[in-house]
């Protein structure tokens, strides 16, 4: 048997290694089987635990309300004895002379913490005293810091209060935790706060155990009756135990005597089978009611802590044992940009054919307009009276054309030649007219442009920007940010200019001095009058139709030639613009490549991922010696017979069992 120890002895110290190896990570510690003391200051908290300890514990408010004491006693042979004082995390151990000294070597510990942490209260350190002998139970006990009201009006003061208030809250609504809850007998339960916190915190009271002390300051056998009473008004029967102790005894004989009058009044109660006196009986239900809570959270805890171990090292395979080098970092990154830059921009590919469509369309449908040279009215009143049919004929909704031929003559007739020849050179007509094309065009085209390359970059290069950031847990976000980023924003920017440029460039086409179209067959159908157009020149009469013929042809020629850029244009913008895109799509991984050595010093691992690797790694640690200490029990053979038994509700015992693994499945 270990240094001596029994069975129950062994397993609660592996609980406390445990509990110890998961120190620093306080939602895995507060999973750890414990039994935590809570109590107002100045009820006797420090008296009990020294009895149940058998040593001296400091009673300075202003220390113990400070950092919490964990008190590992345990039964051994009488040549084990031992006693250590061992102070936070590190478990620096603090000499003690005998057990009237250890009050003094924990005051020390306390002391250094608070000085060490520059703070003037500590929760997730505390000072270890272990005590072996042959009278000790074997039993762990936390004593969080006693609850206080503050004195004065200062916030300093206010602030601890809560803080304290939260801690206790916090550790003790753990399902892993049992509640040692120490109170005095002779006040009201209604002015001792803790009662209501701790009935918060174990609605069911299935986890708390109660000390009363200050029992022998009650007056008479009904003030006692009437305590008892108020205090276990709202219990269960069977949910919870009380022991009555007098922590100022200094022997057994001492308690006795003095709770003899207390015990006659006990004596007359219907409460004995749940109310019982003396430290002696304190002692052995907390070996027993310990030794049972520790046996039904062991299997989940331990199932508990093996899957957090998978998620650990999942996130460190993940980040890696340690970081990536700057080059293979920086390779990899420019690889998962080169990725997702032909991943995104095969994805937009459906939105760029929309808008080629869209703008194809709207350059198509553009109406063939007047040139607005010659009035309405003018057009008009020169064809009144030369209607062959009805007068309601309207030019401007039933023969358009006709204004444009108007319009035609008067370009036609400005340009003639000094010599009385028939002036029949279209130009000029094409030369006015293709400028307004351009003019109504400018707008869908140029949108186009702007909306290829504001698509190539909201939804494909800051995409693969993106990703190129965050590769390798955000190494490379300086080097992207400073360097390839902006690399790669200005051969962007350079091939929108292209595209821009390309665009004025089309827009210009007609615009110059000679216009031609390569596409005669086209032209030809483009030009012929349509179906309305024949009808409505039928209804002329013959002599002004003659007339207007040959300006009719003119303007039905340009536009046939604006039709014919209406198609011709649309088309060529769109070929030359996706050239550009695609032409951009492929050069912007060469211009990373070309960067990599101006990259290269800016490649470093971010503070936050470097800190949670050292936490990772940590964890695992602790991870791995609390699983390594909790494995040592798969070889011990332990029931609850072993140790001294004051209730044995099984129906509890396996209800408590589902919970725990209940709590660890959610977990």
């Amino acid at each position: 048997m270990e240094s001596g120890k029994d069975r129950v002895g062994v397993v609660l110290d592996t609980i406390d290694e445990a509990r110890r190896a998961l120190a620093k990570h306080q939602d895995l510690e507060s999973e750890v089987p414990s039994f935590l003391v809570v109590g107002m200051q100045s009820v006797g908290k420090s008296s009990v635990l020294q009895q149940v300890a058998s040593v001296s514990l400091p009673r300075d408010s202003e220390v113990c309300t400070r950092v919490p004491i964990e008190l590992s006693v345990r039964r051994c042979e009488p040549d084990k004895s031992c006693l250590r004082v061992f102070g936070g995390n590190e478990r620096k151990e603090y000499p003690v002379g005998d057990e009237t000294k250890v009050d003094e070597a924990i005051k020390q510990a306390q002391t250094e913490i608070l000085e060490r942490r520059d703070a003037e209260f500590v929760s997730d350190e505390s000072v270890k005293v272990e005590k072996q002998s042959l009278s000790n139970p074997n039993v762990t006990l936390i004593d969080l810091p006693g609850l206080f009201f503050a004195r004065s009006k200062e916030a300093s003061e206010k602030k601890l209060q809560h803080r304290v208030e939260k801690l206790i809250m916090d550790k003790i609504k753990q399902k892993s935790s049992l509640i040692l809850h120490v109170a005095p007998m002779n006040q009201d339960a209604g002015t001792i706060n803790t009662w209501e916190i701790v009935s918060t915190s174990d609605p069911d009271k299935k986890r708390t155990v109660v000390v009363l002390t200050k029992a022998d300051r009650i007056q008479t056998e009904a003030e006692f009756h009437k305590r008892l009473r108020d205090i276990t008004k709202e219990d269960t029967e069977g949910a919870i135990k009380y022991f009555i102790v007098d922590g100022r005894a200094t022997t057994l004989e001492e308690e006795e005597n003095s709770l003899r009058t207390v015990k006659g009044w006990l004596d007359g109660s219907t409460l004995t089978d749940r109310v019982f006196l003396g430290i002696e009986a304190l002692q052995a239900y907390l070996q027993d009611a310990l030794l049972r809570h520790t046996l039904l959270f062991l299997k989940p805890l331990k199932a508990r802590l093996e899957k957090e171990m998978e998620t650990c090292s999942e996130r460190l395979r993940v980040m890696g044992q340690v970081p990536p080098h700057p080059n293979s970092a920086l390779i990899k990154g420019l690889g998962v940009f080169q990725d997702s830059l032909k991943d995104g921009f095969s994805a937009q590919l459906g939105m760029i054919r929309s808008l080629i469509e869209a703008m194809s369309k709207a350059v198509v449908t553009v109406e063939f307009p007047p040139l607005g040279r010659v009035d309405i009215e003018e057009v008009k009143g020169a064809v009144d009276g030369n209607w062959l049919c009805s007068s309601t004929f309207d030019v401007q909704s039933d023969f358009p054309l006709l204004r444009c031929a108007f319009d035609a003559r008067k370009v036609m007739e400005n340009n003639r030649k000094m010599h009385n020849i028939q002036f029949t050179d279209k130009t000029p007509v094409l030369s006015e007219w293709m400028p307004l094309f351009s003019k109504k065009v400018k707008g869908i085209l140029e949108s186009f442009v702007k909306d290829v390359f504001d698509i190539l970059l909201d939804d494909v290069l800051t995409q693969a920007r993106a990703c190129l950031a965050k590769e390798a847990n955000g190494m490379l976000r300086d080097a992207e940010e400073l360097v390839l980023g902006r690399k790669v924003l200005q051969e962007f920017e350079e091939h929108r200019r292209q595209a821009e440029e390309f665009c004025g460039n089309v827009l210009t086409w007609n615009e110059l001095p000679l216009l031609f179209t390569a596409n005669p067959h086209y032209l030809a159908e483009k030009s012929r009058l349509s179906d309305q157009e024949n009808q409505s020149l039928k209804v002329l009469r013959e002599g002004f139709r003659k007339d207007i013929q040959p300006y009719l042809e003119a303007a039905v020629a340009v536009r046939g030639f604006w039709k014919v850029q209406a198609k011709l244009i649309p088309d060529a913008l769109q070929k030359e613009t996706m050239r550009i895109v695609l032409n951009c799509v492929k050069r912007l991984p060469e211009v990373l490549q070309a960067a990599v050595d101006e990259a290269i010093p800016l490649v470093k691992e971010p503070g936050n991922v470097a800190r949670d690797r050292v936490f990772s790694l940590g964890r695992q640690e602790s991870l791995q010696t609390a699983i390594g200490e909790l494995s040592k029990l798969d070889t011990i053979t332990l029931s609850l017979t072993d140790g001294p038994v004051l209730s044995t509700d099984s129906d509890e015992t396996r209800e408590g069992s589902e919970e725990a693994e209940e709590d660890s499945g959610r977990s």
